[in-house]
């Protein structure tokens, strides 16, 4: 990528580049790949290889849908066989009938690179390759994928790894094909995994069985929704994050184990590649909008919108060194970590959500156990208590503060934000300003060095929830609240105070939108509007040094 120019591309989903690209330095980035990416090859899509296919076989199969067009191809095919194979026992005879059906869709298949002498011709398939617009990217950062799910028949990612100079690995080291669920995946090479069957151009590679296109090959596979074929889709959706690419979004297993995904991990995102051949510029806003809604209610991804180069300039951002991306876009003035603290009153739901967003980079409230004194309130403390309270929440920020520094480039949640010890008076009638000069040397301590320069800059993420909801989940947690304590109103007259404190001291977030109510709902909805601020508002970094100056001079 040029280090001069800013693609356009780069800068309207810089956030979701700097996501994928942290995803795949931790390995759980994931690619799932759809007819589209084999558009350039000239490889057809399901509706015109259902056209080829019949003129082929010379029969017409009407106007019905493409799975059930290809019934009748079939079952067409099917009785000209047996009718030419009637000598072979019932069990030889299906296994013929599948293996020349086989041959038949994969002369459809690759019909393009027929040569004249009838034969497939493996060096144009190999040029074709090459010279698509990002195939080559895509094997390469296939290189770095756990495990890549492919819904095409085809074997060009397989030859467009094959094809790389860079890999080192032998040619029967470098992937492992497969199209049934596998307990366990490869290691050292890439894993690809074709749930719709494979029918390999190359002679000598070894194919599916059978392959997902006739009507009742979908009807079995749509309706084993339960069987080990979801789960192992599920499983891997669960712990990656995704990268869809050349998917309309018409295969219902990817639908039915997208929509599961969504529900089981409501703030866990994947990412949608909605291609068009002009790109952006092709929809409308109000079209853009309800493409985007849509995609994020339902399965939860965050939609892009690009064309054949913008996916070229997305590969090559997301295969980027830590270091390359981050100097790339601080050229271009732009920041590469997006920093979201996750402030609210105790038991406001923030460990909540933070458990919800592990697809991101997240740091918790404290690096280790959090130390006991601090399960009380913080009105009535001891000197003594207080001055160790401040001593290990200093370290806590300080050691937190290193740890978000040391991500580069990618998108961070993080339990509480740095002022948010304001909001814990030692008196009940302590203003914030007199709670902020009193501490805020000491709990600051290292970081008012450089005046909070070193501080890593970040939006706050205010969580809000009725009183009543924080008090019931206080007492159903015990320990920090006594029921006395919740009788008498003094243990909600305490929760009160800390949420409207809070709310004083980040008003500027909570008025810009940053701010999730986590009562009245469920945890589902509550998270996935964390997770709506996140990936779909702008970027908007608290001044946390000009807000601490302005609340230590009592405004």
């Amino acid at each position: 990528m040029p280090t001069t120019a800013l693609p356009p591309i780069a800068k309207r989903y810089a956030k979701a580049l700097c996501h994928l690209n942290h995803a795949r330095r931790t390995q759980r980035l994931g690619l799932i790949l759809g007819a589209g990416v084999s558009d350039d090859l000239k490889i057809p899509r399901w509706k015109n290889l259902i056209a080829m296919l019949e003129t082929q076989l010379n029969y017409k199969s009407g106007s019905a849908p493409e799975s059930y067009r290809a019934e009748q191809l079939f079952q067409h095919y099917r009785k000209r066989k047996m009718e030419e194979l009637s000598e072979l026992t019932d069990e030889n005879l299906d296994a013929a009938i599948a293996a020349g059906w086989r041959e038949v869709v994969a002369k459809c298949l690759y019909k393009k690179f027929i040569a004249k002498n009838g034969k497939l011709d493996m060096n144009a398939y190999k040029k074709n390759i090459k010279q698509h617009p990002y195939l080559s990217k895509l094997g390469r950062l296939a290189q770095e994928a756990q495990l890549v799910v492919s819904h095409n028949f085809d074997d060009a990612l397989e030859v467009a790894i094959d094809l790389d100079p860079s890999i080192s690995a032998p040619p029967n080291r470098r992937y492992h094909s497969f199209w049934r669920p596998e307990p366990f995946l490869r290691r050292g090479m890439v894993n690809i995994y074709h749930p719709n069957g494979f029918t390999p151009m190359r002679a000598g590679v070894r194919g599916s069985e059978s392959l997902v296109l006739t009507e009742a090959s979908f009807a079995d596979h749509l309706a084993n929704t339960n069987t080990e074929e979801s789960h192992f889709l599920l499983r891997h959706l669960a712990d990656k994050t995704c990268l869809i690419i050349g998917h309309s979004l018409a295969d219902g297993t990817l639908k039915n184990a997208l929509r599961q995904h969504a529900n089981l991990r409501p703030a866990h995102v994947n990412y949608y590649l909605h291609w068009s051949r002009h790109g952006e510029a092709s929809l409308s806003n109000s079209q853009k909008d309800a493409i985007r809604e849509a995609n994020f209610e339902t399965y939860n991804l965050v939609t892009m919108f690009v064309d054949s180069s913008d996916i070229a300039e997305i590969l090559r951002a997301v295969s980027m060194g830590e270091d390359e991306l981050e100097g790339f876009l601080a050229h271009n003035s732009m920041v590469s970590r997006y920093v979201y603290y996750i402030v609210g009153a105790v038991s406001a739901g923030k460990s909540t959500t933070l458990r919800h967003l592990r697809d991101l980079a997240t740091i918790e409230e404290w690096p280790s156990h959090m130390p006991t004194i601090m399960n009380r309130p913080s009105v009535g403390l001891k000197k003594l208590q207080a001055k160790t309270i401040d001593e290990q929440l200093e370290d806590a920020i300080w050691i937190k503060n290193g740890e978000i520094r040391n991500i580069k480039t990618g998108v961070v949640a993080v339990d509480r934000a740095p002022l948010d010890f304001i909001a814990f008076p030692a008196k009940r009638t302590e203003s914030l300003g007199t709670t902020a000069r009193k501490r805020g040397s000491a709990v600051l301590e290292r970081l008012e060095i450089s005046k909070l320069r070193d501080l890593c800059p970040g939006q706050v993420v205010v969580l809000q929830a009725d009183i009543e909801v924080l008090l019931a989940r206080q007492l159903q947690r015990g320990g920090r609240t006594k029921p006395a304590e919740a009788a008498d109103g003094s243990a909600g007259r305490y929760l009160e105070r800390q949420q409207e404190r809070l709310s004083t001291i980040y008003r500027v977030a909570i008025d810009a939108g940053s701010v999730a109510k986590t009562d009245r709902c469920s945890i589902a909805l509550s998270v996935k509007s964390v997770a709506r601020i996140i990936h779909f508002g702008d970027y908007k970094p608290f001044d946390f040094s000009k807000r601490l100056r302005a609340i230590q001079k009592g405004k």
